[in-house]
């Protein structure tokens, strides 16, 4: 950080507010990593002021994603979304897909903390189709347990699915935590305790 403060100095000396707006959202990334919230939110809120200053949108998306990353790790999970939706804005503006499913799927997430369920599913479906046209199936079995999670906690299954024939298509592993919690969920909805003991104490 200390160097990056250099830079933030330079730059700042001789107005080239493009590299002071890379150095702001470097800073910013730095105290993320070391935990230091309050400082990070700081650092990328100076990096913001300069915003209209920047040409690419791929770095106008990262700084919102890392904003929202901030605030989701405070667990303020609206502000959270707030920069979320930011960023899927400039990812998809600036044409990265990958991103942009990323971003969606961190408001997903978001709207799960925040009590929003069919919200998130409906979220979790879109992103679902986006990996069936990418062939990514790391990023599908991430997007199929969260919309899961959020069917049983809702009390609901898809019709002629269960969660045991998904989570077996899928080759999902019970060593999992995310898993076990998923169908110890699955079967406290279907009143077998049992069941949901054997994966809680798994867990």
């Amino acid at each position: 950080d200390s160097l990056i403060k250099v830079a933030v100095l330079y730059y700042s000396k001789h107005k080239k507010w493009d590299y002071l707006f890379r150095s702001y959202y470097s800073l910013g990334c730095v105290y993320s990593l070391l935990k230091l919230y309050p400082d990070a939110a700081v650092a990328f809120a100076q990096a913001n002021e300069l915003i209209n200053y920047v040409k690419s949108d791929f770095q106008k998306g990262l700084l919102f994603s890392r904003m929202g990353d901030i605030f989701y790790d405070c667990y303020d999970y609206n502000r959270a979304e707030y920069y979320y939706i930011n960023a899927t804005f400039f990812f998809d503006k600036a044409g990265k897909d990958y991103y942009t499913a990323c971003a969606k799927g961190s408001i997903a997430n978001c709207r799960v903390q925040t009590g929003d369920y069919y919200g998130s599913i409906d979220i979790y479906n879109e992103l679902i189709d986006w990996t069936d046209s990418v062939d990514s199936l790391n990023l599908k079995r991430q997007y199929m347990s969260n919309k899961y999670l959020c069917l049983v906690i809702c009390g609901e299954e898809e019709p002629h699915t269960s969660l045991e024939s998904i989570i077996m298509d899928y080759e999902y592993s019970e060593k999992s935590f995310s898993i076990l919690n998923i169908l110890a969920r699955y079967y406290i909805s279907k009143h077998d305790f049992i069941h949901a003991r054997e994966l809680i104490d798994k867990a």
